[in-house]
């Protein structure tokens, strides 16, 4: 006999209405890691043909980071590492970091 029941949905964790995930290096510490692509996502919509240039989405980033106490991290995908971007957040005393890999 199969037993089924609804479980209701969890709702997906946000900053500022930009979805995030949960990481730990060392089991003690959590990080907001969130995604540069949801956070252009958010903020300018799924149509990449319409985002601003670098420049301009650079600016609306570092302003979005400062107001969520957010650190950023870019690398080249050779040296991109979350547990290293996790890991200057908190030196930084940041809560929350905003990845990007450059590649």
């Amino acid at each position: 006999m199969t037993c089924c029941f609804n479980v209701p949905e969890t709702p997906q964790q946000t900053v500022d209405e930009v979805p995030y995930t949960l990481y730990s290096d060392d089991g003690v510490y959590m990080v907001k890691v969130i995604n540069v692509c949801d956070w252009l996502d958010h903020t300018y919509g799924e149509d990449w043909d319409k985002h601003p240039d670098y420049e301009t989405s650079g600016k609306d980033l570092m302003a979005w980071c400062e107001k969520n106490n957010s650190y950023y991290y870019a690398r080249s995908r050779e040296d991109f590492s979350v547990a290293e971007a996790v890991r200057l957040s908190i030196e930084a005393d940041q809560d929350t970091v905003v990845v990007e890999d450059l590649s």
